[in-house]
């Protein structure tokens, strides 16, 4: 039963990290099989798995590509609620502003992170997404629901962002940090654009390659069909010029 178990879970975990446009018919088919083996429970379980959003997509395969990066996050936003717990103790705000400032820099990397997971696959990445990612993100640090789903690559929906022990959220990022973000966002977009051209000039050139070998086959082809029938054309004209031959 434990093995049933952990085999399941294995399955579902790749229903999560394969493209977004497969998780539907792959889920489906995963129940099924179970019905087949007599699942019971475990069929209901899997038909109830829904499938992400594009924001909790990109999140689960930046979770699964750079896991260190997710890991420091959530220990981040377990260090946010301790520094938020002690600024009401002792007013003492210097351990809330340092976990901030590292939880937006993560959030900042592995947003970007996501981000490009969507380019790769060959999503568009709107403003509208990028802030869905960014406030997923900054939730971990007080949903519970953000931070299970993040440790365990399943996020299925889009979270807001809230103040931890209802304080308000970390102050927004200043003009220059914006600014800076801004630049690097253009940077990462030139970097994909660039990928995307070389990945279609490698395409294109492999496809001319091919072309290219079946060309030479086919010609090698009819080379060894020419030389079979000149080999026998050979056979015939020495026949009729041997000595005594009809020719003679």
């Amino acid at each position: 039963m434990a093995d049933e178990r952990k085999q399941r879970e294995a399955a579902i975990d790749g229903l999560y990290a394969l493209p977004l446009d497969e998780f539907t018919a792959a889920r489906d088919e995963l129940a099924r099989k179970l019905r087949r083996e007599g699942g019971g429970d475990a069929v209901a379980e899997v038909k109830g798995l829904r499938k992400p959003s594009v924001a909790a997509w990109a999140l689960n395969q930046a979770r699964r590509n750079h896991a260190t990066t997710a890991d420091e996050l959530i220990e981040v936003g377990r260090r946010l609620g301790e520094a938020q717990e002690r600024l009401l103790a002792s007013g003492d705000r210097e351990p809330l502003q340092r976990a901030s400032a590292e939880e937006r820099r993560l959030v900042d990397e592995l947003a970007g992170q996501a981000e490009r997971e969507l380019a790769d696959a060959g999503h568009a990445v709107s403003g509208s997404v990028r802030d869905k990612l960014r406030a997923t993100l900054h939730a971990v640090a007080s949903d519970p629901e953000a931070r299970e789903g993040l440790a365990a690559g399943r996020l299925v929906r889009d979270h807001e962002a809230s103040g931890l022990g209802g304080l308000p959220p970390a102050k927004r990022s200043s003009a220059p940090e914006r600014k800076a973000r801004a630049r690097d966002r253009k940077a990462g977009a030139a970097a994909e654009r660039k990928a995307a051209a070389e990945r279609k000039a490698r395409a294109a050139a492999e496809r001319e390659a091919r072309r290219l070998k079946e060309r030479l086959e086919r010609v090698r082809a009819r080379q060894r069909k020419l030389d079979a029938e000149a080999a026998e054309l050979e056979r015939d004209l020495g026949e009729l010029t041997a000595p005594g031959g009809d020719g003679g």
